[in-house]
């Protein structure tokens, strides 16, 4: 998933974090965690689920995959089931 990085450094911060300190609460090297956050890589759904529950976010927040997504119940349903299938 792709993640809306400037505002995960943003929790990361106010959650009183450095990003290395992120990375271990995370049980992931600082590397993985650049990587993503510069978004030359892309964590697993499992990733982002610990990611947001650390943050005391929902997924919706830190990844961009739904943001193209009208309020269309139908389009979102398809987009869900495309990303997590």
């Amino acid at each position: 998933m792709k993640l809306k990085s400037e505002k995960v450094k943003k929790l990361i911060k106010e959650k009183g974090m450095n990003q290395t300190e992120f990375a271990q609460k995370m049980s992931v090297s600082k590397q993985s965690l650049n990587g993503w956050l510069s978004g030359e890589r892309h964590p697993k759904m499992a990733s982002v689920n610990k990611m947001a529950e650390i943050l005391g976010t929902q997924v919706v927040e830190i990844t961009s995959d739904f943001e193209d997504i009208a309020i269309d119940p139908d389009q979102w349903q398809k987009k869900a089931e495309k990303i997590l299938l």
